[in-house]
């Protein structure tokens, strides 16, 4: 069953309709009258709903059930530094909102080649990934930030994991915990001391290869979305 983003869905939605781009994605998909579609709110409501009629600029749906999702006890986060190449760096946002992050951070790095992003085309990236995976939660998308601001803003509410050749195996996390992964040439000296000045820094080993930032980015929140259970 396909989805569709409606972020003004509640619990006492009977019958809506549909105008704009989530209507395009119906006419897109060839759905007609009687087939049955889910939503998301992108806030916590998922819903599925029937097709009851469509016309040129809209079609009607009418709310069968809604049911509300929780978020796990423990978020995860990723800050990945920006790539030069937008195509690789936008896929690995689609996977790792697939896989259950709640917030995605471009990071502006030492290394970076490239340092903005356009944060307008990445959230409607994390719409279409919310979609396909029928997410009842659509993840924020932070504006681009250095790695001092970063650990000054996240710093208290939540553990920071560095994916790093160096690091180990996590067996336990407790807090909301953000994964960071640098850009093309890692972090840079300057870097990895703000990062080993954390108190509550944890390392994650992925491999003992090499990998590209986004293989990196995946593999890290493959592993810790497992171990978290999100």
């Amino acid at each position: 069953m396909e989805c569709i983003y409606y972020p003004q869905l509640s619990g006492e939605d009977h019958k809506i309709e549909i105008f704009d781009q989530e209507f395009r994605h119906i006419k897109a998909l060839r759905l007609k009258s009687g087939d049955s579609i889910s939503l998301s709110s992108g806030t916590g409501l998922l819903a599925t709903a029937l097709i009851n009629e469509i016309n040129k600029k809209s079609c009607i749906l009418e709310i069968m059930d809604v049911c509300e999702d929780y978020l796990p006890e423990q978020e995860l986060g990723m800050a990945l530094g920006i790539l030069d190449n937008r195509d690789r760096f936008e896929f690995a946002v689609e996977k790792a909102v697939e896989l259950g992050v709640s917030r995605i951070i471009p990071l502006i790095c030492d290394f970076s080649q490239k340092r903005k992003v356009n944060t307008d085309r990445l959230r409607k990236k994390t719409i279409a990934a919310m979609k396909q995976c029928k997410r009842a939660y659509l993840p924020t998308v932070e504006e681009p930030m250095a790695l001092e601001e970063l650990i000054d803003v996240y710093s208290g509410d939540w553990d920071f994991i560095l994916a790093d050749i160096n690091g180990g195996c996590i067996n336990e996390i407790d807090n909301n915990s953000i994964i960071l992964i640098g850009p093309e040439g890692g972090f840079s000296p300057n870097e990895f001391k703000l990062l080993h000045d954390i108190k509550n820094l944890k390392q994650l080993w992925l491999s003992n290869k090499r990998l590209r930032a986004e293989t990196a980015a995946i593999a890290a929140v493959t592993m810790l979305s497992i171990e978290m259970g999100i």
